[in-house]
C-alpha cells in the first residue's frame, strides 16, 4: 500500500518469549522456500487459501494448520481488529537479503503487511525509500511498500518476523495515527509508550478473514480508478510529451474503454468472460511489445499495469461453491499451459506477476518457464 511515509512503529509491544516458545514448536521441514526463490528466504503460512500450504493471494482465507497449534499468535492476529489477508513466519537466513523490489501486484496495492520481529539481531536493517530502521524484537511496524525497498542480514544469524497482511479497520487505521513516524519528509520522533498485548493462556479469539479478495470480473468503475492513478503516476515522472507516453496512454485508454463496454452489457455474467479473455490476451500482447523503459514509481509501467489491473481482472474459476484450492489450482494450471502451446497465443498474465494457477510464484518462474 502507498503511505504518506516510509515507516510508522505502532504503539504496540508483544510476548517475545511467548511467541519464540510457539515458533520452536515447528519443524524444520514446515519452512517453505520463499515463492520468488529468494535465497535464505523460507516462510511458514500462518493465513492462506482454504487453509492450505500454498502462497496464492485470491480466494477464502483460512488458518491454518501450524497458525491452530499457536494461541499466541492468534492472540496477536486479533489484537488489530482487521480482517487479515495472507499472513505467514518470514525467516531469512545469516549473510542474506531480501533483494530491492516495490510491491506492484493488486494484493498488496490495497494492503498494508504488519512486521512483528520474533529474533532479530541490531545489525539487521530494513530499508525503505532513503530510510532505514531496525526493527526490535516484540515490536510492530508497518512500510509504505509501494516504496523501493529491501531486508539485509549481514550477521550470521537468522531473522524471524511474523508478518501479517490486512486492508486495516476503522480502529486500525486510528492507531497508525498514534504510530511514531520514521521518513525524511517529518521531524515527528515523539515516542509512545506501547500497550503491552499479553498472552492470557485461557483466552480464546476470533477474527475475521478475507473470503472475497478478488473479483471474478472487476467492475468497470475499478478499472478506470486504477488506470488512472498508474497514468497520473507515470505523467508525474517522465516527460509527458514522449512518445512512449502516449502510447503507454493509447494502451490503457483501448483497454479500459473496451472493458466498460464489455461491461456495459455483461457485468460478471458468463455471457461476457470469452470477451474479457480477448482482451486481456491482445493488452498482455501489446504490453509485452511495448520496449520503452517507461517508469511508474521506480517499477516498469507496463509491469505495474499488468500486476495491478490485466492480470487479476478476470478471475473466472476463484469462487466456484466449495472448490478445494487443489483442485482450483490444477484447473487454472491447464489453463496456463493452454495459453502457451502452440497458435502463437499469449499467455493472460506478464511474467512478473503471479501464476494465474495460485503458487504465489512469479508467472516466469512458474507456468511461464
Amino acid at each position: 500500500m502507498k503511505l504518506e511515509y516510509e515507516f510508522y512503529k505502532l504503539p504496540l509491544r508483544f510476548n517475545v518469549e511467548r511467541l519464540s516458545k510457539e515458533l520452536g514448536d515447528f519443524e524444520e521441514s514446515d519452512w517453505e522456500k520463499h515463492p520468488s526463490d529468494y535465497r535464505g528466504n523460507l516462510a511458514i503460512p500462518l493465513i492462506s487459501v482454504n487453509g492450505e500450504i500454498n502462497d496464492g493471494f485470491a480466494g477464502p482465507m483460512q488458518m491454518t494448520r501450524f497458525l491452530k497449534q499457536s494461541p499466541y499468535m492468534q492472540q496477536v492476529l486479533a489484537s488489530f481488529n482487521s480482517v487479515l489477508s495472507r499472513s505467514r513466519l518470514m525467516r531469512l537466513e545469516g549473510q542474506h537479503d531480501v533483494p530491492l523490489h516495490s510491491d506492484i501486484n493488486a494484493h498488496w496495492w490495497s494492503r498494508v503487511r504488519i512486521h512483528i520481529p520474533i529474533v532479530t539481531t541490531p545489525d539487521v536493517l530494513f530499508h525503505c525509500g532513503d530510510q532505514k530502521v531496525h526493527m526490535a524484537p516484540g515490536e510492530a511496524w508497518i512500510f509504505d511498500a509501494w516504496k523501493m525497498h529491501k531486508v539485509v542480514n549481514p550477521s550470521g544469524n537468522t531473522r524471524v518476523h511474523l508478518v501479517i497482511d490486512t486492508a486495516g479497520s476503522p480502529e486500525f487505521w486510528e492507531l497508525i495515527d498514534k504510530s511514531e513516524v520514521f521518513s525524511s519528509s517529518t521531524c515527528d520522533r515523539v515516542h509512545r509508550e506501547p500497550e503491552l498485548i499479553p498472552f492470557q493462556s485461557a483466552r480464546k479469539v476470533k477474527f475475521k478473514t478475507e473470503r472475497f479478495n478478488m473479483p471474478v470480473v472487476m467492475s468497470a468503475g475499478e478499472v478506470d480508478a486504477l488506470l488512472e492513478g498508474i497514468v497520473s503516476d507515470v505523467c508525474s515522472v517522465n516527460d509527458s510529451s514522449d512518445e512512449a507516453v502516449k502510447e503507454f496512454i493509447r494502451i490503457v485508454d483501448f483497454f479500459r474503454y473496451k472493458w466498460r463496454s464489455i461491461w456495459s452489457v455483461h457485468g460478471d455474467e458468463k455471457t461476457g468472460w470469452l470477451d474479457y479473455k480477448s482482451l486481456i490476451d491482445k493488452t498482455n500482447k501489446e504490453l509485452f511489445g511495448f520496449t520503452s523503459p517507461l517508469m511508474s514509481n521506480e517499477s516498469v509501467a507496463s509491469e505495474v499495469m499488468n500486476g495491478r489491473v490485466v492480470s487479476v481482472a478476470f478471475n473466472s474459476d476463484l469462487y466456484a461453491e466449495n472448490q478445494p484450492a487443489s483442485e482450483a489450482a490444477t484447473r487454472a494450471s491447464q489453463r496456463g499451459q493452454e495459453s502457451t502451446s502452440g497458435g502463437g497465443n499469449q499467455p493472460t498474465v506478464g511474467r512478473n506477476s503471479p501464476c494465474p494457477c495460485g503458487s504465489g510464484k512469479k508467472y516466469k518462474r512458474c507456468h511461464g518457464q
